[in-house]
């Protein structure tokens, strides 16, 4: 499985830590979906708006508790993400 990720969406740890109210706004703004926080050029973690994570959670407790058709959803197991950048043209 690979991570598809705008070149925006892209946060070196150095900038989170120092950036992170204008993060936050930008999720806030709706300017993006989610940052990916790297180190060393590795995605080492997401920030998410907590209504996005809100849906996410939501998403995994109706995959946990069945697939609509009263069995349990069999759990699926995926390897670490690969990081793929997509460069966008600005408008």
């Amino acid at each position: 499985m690979k991570l598809r990720v705008a070149l925006d969406e892209l946060l070196p740890t150095k900038a989170a830590a120092r950036e992170l109210p204008q993060a936050l706004d930008r999720l806030d703004a709706g300017d993006v979906e989610q940052l990916v926080i790297t180190r060393r050029n590795e995605p080492r973690a997401v920030l998410l708006s907590i209504e996005r994570y809100e849906e996410l959670l939501q998403s995994e407790l109706l995959h946990q508790n069945g697939n609509g058709n009263g069995q349990p959803s069999p759990t699926t197991v995926t390897p670490s993400p690969a990081l793929v950048v997509e460069r966008h043209e600005s408008e």
